[in-house]
């Protein structure tokens, strides 16, 4: 699947049939063992139906989250938190 704000957007759109990835037949293990082998910043060579393109990876944003309890929260939003914090 290709991000349409990623780095790949000049050169792949979404709904293109990769059909080569760096010269081997596309299978998501193809894919998988390119990408293994690369970092940010390298260079990834696609055969799509339409023609060739060279896309530049981009690392992948780190994701992450916090719990908080809510400034001014009642007796239900404690409840819910104790909660929750209890099944994990």
């Amino acid at each position: 699947m290709v991000d349409v704000e990623g780095p790949a957007r000049q050169g792949l759109r979404t709904g293109d049939l990769i059909v080569e990835v760096e010269g081997v037949k596309a299978t998501v293990k193809a894919l998988h063992e390119a990408i293994a082998g690369k970092q940010a910043g390298n260079k990834l060579h696609l055969k799509t139906a339409r023609g060739e393109v060279e896309i530049e990876l981009a690392a992948a944003p780190k994701l992450s989250f916090a719990i908080r309890p809510m400034a001014g929260h009642g007796r239900l939003q404690s409840e819910i938190l104790e909660s929750w914090l209890r099944t994990q």
